[in-house]
């Protein structure tokens, strides 16, 4: 200091003697405590705009819920060795922390929810239906049992909100809840954080007469939750408009890393943008985009989707609910990145995603948009290492871990659906795609209507299910739940087995439905041993392109 003094101008080194004393008393005005939360309330209130509290390296007990009102105001800490944790029991979708103005920052500290093992919930009660301790939980994730102790939760009518470097681990409900279902919230950033070992939360089946309790499954919690209303009432018709995610890491978490839902379609969120977060250990969706209007899923990596733990560390194990119900109508089994309700104007591209168990990319809802240099990949044979590190021979629904009864690899590659029926599913494009080693479909088009697949690299060894194949469900309406004037080409597909490498199903979905098209198949290099196109037995699909138009 001295030395520096020596070169600075006068009134610069007044300047310095001047904020000096300011600097050291913002960073010591609460000491680490067991019950800190008082100390650091008071001071967040007398912050001014622009002004942040400092907190040193220590342990800070939040033993009430923090507000944050005041617009302009910051919380740092030094990173990891700021570290504050959950003392109080925090329920009715408030969190630890909870951001409710304009212009808020948290940044360079962890949080610790305090929730090392997991409440176990029967998903499904045989004699009732779907539930939580008896309350409705199915297609609720607001229920009160999975909000209860969430870390940081983000309120109406808050906007332009940081998160940067934070890290947050064992975390009761979600780590970071986004609720605008009674306001709008606009802009939100969270850059650089980490959220792992979260697991609040496993689903099953309670015990029945048939069969014991298994309770070992993948929840919905510990993640990034954002939710909207989205119905046409007066109270419910709010969105987040705003949300990016980048360069993050999430591991070990036992539910969706990223998802968005609504309970209505007539007010969608929008502009929600997931760019180059890694994403390890999910056990269900490392990305679930929802009720959204241009979203961006683009650069992430995913690894080991799909997959358990239940103490910070232990091996994690392939696993999905297969469901009690015939035919696992009841099954809850992961995705890479997920569509659900309706997605409009969104593009998910250039990711990679290795040892999805599951389905990679579901696109249930998804129109007007394109999936593009997305590569996915099963290990297998050719690269032993992975396929016995990531327990590939135990994909499927979880057996027990007893890898010679388990299904293996029935992963799916990508999966046009409409199952919500809201509008077409239509003008999709999927091109430049790399599937590798797929159990399942590589692609399954169902219900879609004037999309384009090309340019796509399949090479598929499914014994099952073929690489390329269309598919409808003619369920009511029947314009959204058709597959027609969808176009195939220029795709370059290694199927070894006897069969055609693009197939037409008719018995896929609610019942025997043919496939009427038309479609249109061709250019596509296959070296199936029935060649490029195999139809149905009512379908009017062509081995060649849309005849001109007049």
């Amino acid at each position: 200091m001295p030395w520096l003094l020596l070169r600075l101008p006068a009134a610069s080194i007044l300047l310095l003697w001047m904020l000096w004393p300011a600097a050291t008393a913002a960073q010591s005005v609460c000491p680490p405590a067991a019950e800190a939360s008082a100390c650091i309330q008071a001071a967040l209130d007398r912050l001014s705009p622009g002004e942040a509290l400092r907190l040193e390296a220590g342990d800070y007990g939040i033993d009430k819920p923090l507000q944050f009102t005041r617009a302009g105001i910051s919380l740092e800490g030094v990173g990891d060795a700021t570290r504050l944790y959950r003392v109080a029991e925090v329920a009715g979708g408030e969190g630890s922390l909870n951001l409710r103005g304009t212009r808020q920052a948290l940044r360079h500290f962890r949080f610790d929810g305090g929730i090392t093992e997991p409440r176990r919930i029967p998903y499904v009660d045989p004699r009732g239906g779907p539930s939580v301790f008896g309350a409705p939980i199915y297609g609720d994730p607001m229920h009160a049992d999975l909000l209860a102790n969430t870390s940081i939760t983000i309120h109406r009518e808050a906007s332009g909100v940081l998160m940067e470097g934070v890290t947050i681990e064992h975390t009761g409900g979600y780590a970071i809840l986004v609720d605008a279902r009674y306001g709008d919230i606009r802009d939100v950033t969270i850059r650089k954080c980490t959220l792992r070992n979260n697991r609040p939360h496993l689903f099953g089946a309670p015990a029945g007469a048939a069969h014991p309790a298994d309770i070992r499954y993948g929840a919905w919690t510990g993640g990034i939750h954002y939710q909207n209303d989205g119905r046409d009432l007066d109270f419910a018709r709010f969105a987040l408009r705003g949300l990016l995610i980048e360069d993050c890491d999430f591991e070990r978490i036992d539910g969706h890393a990223i998802w968005g839902h609504g309970y209505g379609f007539q007010t969608l969120n929008e502009d929600i943008t997931v760019r180059g977060n890694r994403f390890e250990d999910i056990g269900l969706d490392a990305v679930q985009i929802g009720n959204t209007r241009r979203a961006l899923v683009a650069a992430n990596r995913m690894h080991r989707i799909g997959y358990i733990t239940e103490t910070d560390r232990d091996s994690p194990r392939p696993a999905w609910y297969p469901g009690i119900r015939e035919g696992m109508a009841d099954n809850i089994s992961p995705v890479g990145i997920d569509s659900t309700g309706l997605v409009i104007d969104s593009v998910y591209r250039d990711n990679t995603l290795v040892s999805v168990n599951g389905t990679a990319i579901d696109l249930d809802g998804f129109t007007e948009g394109a999936v593009l240099r997305n590569a996915i990949r099963i290990p297998g044979r050719a690269d032993a290492y992975h396929m016995v590190l990531d327990r590939v021979a135990e994909f499927g629904p979880y057996t027990g871990g007893d890898g010679a009864h388990a299904p293996g690899n029935l992963t799916k590659g990508i999966n046009l659906s409409n199952s919500s029926a809201n509008v077409p599913t239509r003008h999709v494009r999927i091109a430049e795609n790399r599937l590798f080693n797929l159990g399942g479909y590589a692609m399954l088009l169902m219900d879609s209507r004037e999309s384009i697949v090309e340019r796509n690299e399949i090479r598929h060894s499914s014994i099952v299910n073929g690489p390329i194949v269309l598919a409808n469900t003619l369920r009511e309406p029947r314009a959204q739940h058709s597959s027609s004037n969808n176009i195939v080409r220029d795709n370059r597909i290694y199927f070894p087995w006897d069969a055609s490498c693009i197939t037409e199903g008719d018995n896929i979905g609610a019942g025997d439905r043919p496939v009427a098209g038309p479609n249109y198949v061709y250019g596509n290099t296959c070296n199936g041993k029935f060649g490029e196109l195999a139809v149905g037995r009512e379908s009017h699909t062509l081995n060649g392109p849309p005849p001109a138009k007049p």
